[in-house]
């Protein structure tokens, strides 16, 4: 509505042992502004504030995150990976553009454990190629504000047999994959 002063408070209160938390679980093509997310989410197997799985164009304007977020338990001999993000945890952008700005993000992520992908912004992003000024620059982050406190446990690392399972954290993005389809 063009109003930044204004925006809609959310609050979540998530304890659940499904899977995929988050305002919504699945958005395709999605705009989301003027909001401020607080409250808390306890998950099994990944969550973001806004969408635990995204794909497409996404589009985040004057959007503050200030919720806390638990991770739970994880079983090391699942090959699995749990992606956790303070907006987004799984994130398939392909060839579309991904804008934030003027938001302030500031989840606090605890009990990371093996196997999880964590980013303060998004867990996981897959896009087909990351476009410079010069070719219309799909992935914008400008005038955000990341406060991402991010806290792991006991079982960060563990080793069963030869493989070693690890956590990856970034305050931003865990982890950027440029991947064709």
């Amino acid at each position: 509505d063009g109003q930044t002063d204004k925006k809609v408070t959310i609050h979540m209160s998530i304890v659940s042992t499904q899977d995929h938390a988050g305002l919504f679980p699945y958005v395709n093509g999605a705009t989301f502004n003027n909001l401020k997310l607080t409250g808390d989410i306890c998950y099994v197997t990944g969550f973001g504030g806004l969408a635990y799985h995204a794909k497409g164009n996404l589009t985040i304007d004057n959007v503050d995150q200030e919720m806390t977020m638990r991770t739970r338990g994880y079983v090391v001999n699942n090959d699995s990976i749990n992606y956790y993000g303070g907006y987004v945890g799984y994130y398939e952008l392909g060839d579309g553009t991904f804008v934030c700005k003027n938001s302030v993000i500031a989840p606090d992520i605890s009990n990371i454990r093996c196997q999880q992908i964590v980013g303060g912004l998004v867990g996981y992003l897959k896009t087909t190629k990351i476009k410079t000024a010069e070719d219309g620059q799909n992935i914008r982050i400008s005038n955000v504000t990341i406060k991402s406190r991010l806290t792991t446990d006991s079982k960060f690392k563990q080793s069963t047999g030869n493989n070693v399972y690890q956590a990856r954290m970034s305050a931003m993005i865990a982890t950027l994959s440029l991947d064709s389809w």
